[in-house]
């Protein structure tokens, strides 16, 4: 059933974002036709990308399921405030994309969540380093 509860989340995602599932093989770096595969009725999605695909939706997995029982089950269209992203990097490049209004492809996200995670790590050791100064 937990497979069920993945398909409806990532079609209703797909259809509410405006996202196409060209736009989700390039994000989980897979071939044009294996989301539609994946999607269909055809064939079910390996678990690591069932993981990728909600992770590329800005969503942790768990959370994605629940959205997709409560579709199922008609309790709500519009997923909960409570849909995270498992990757705080992955969020603010999702959210840097949106506010910017363009797609970019999976080569060109992951070069640019490896720029955000240095300078989370950078930022990491100077608060670090203003709290051992706090502590003297």
């Amino acid at each position: 059933m937990a497979y069920a509860y993945f398909k409806k989340a990532a079609m209703m995602w797909l259809e509410k974002n405006e996202k196409t599932q060209n736009w989700l093989a390039l994000e989980i770096g897979v071939e044009d036709g294996t989301v539609s595969r994946y999607l269909g009725e055809s064939r079910n999605v390996p678990f690591n990308k069932q993981i990728k695909i909600a992770n590329a939706c800005g969503y942790d997995y768990l959370s994605f399921l629940q959205y997709g029982k409560d579709l199922l089950e008609g309790k709500s269209a519009t997923p909960p405030n409570k849909l995270i992203s498992i990757n705080p990097a992955v969020k603010l490049l999702n959210e840097c994309i949106q506010k910017a209004g363009v797609e970019i492809n999976a080569k060109q996200k992951e070069a640019v969540t490896k720029i955000i995670r240095k300078k989370q790590e950078q930022i990491k050791e100077e608060i670090n380093d203003v709290l051992v100064a706090f502590g003297r």
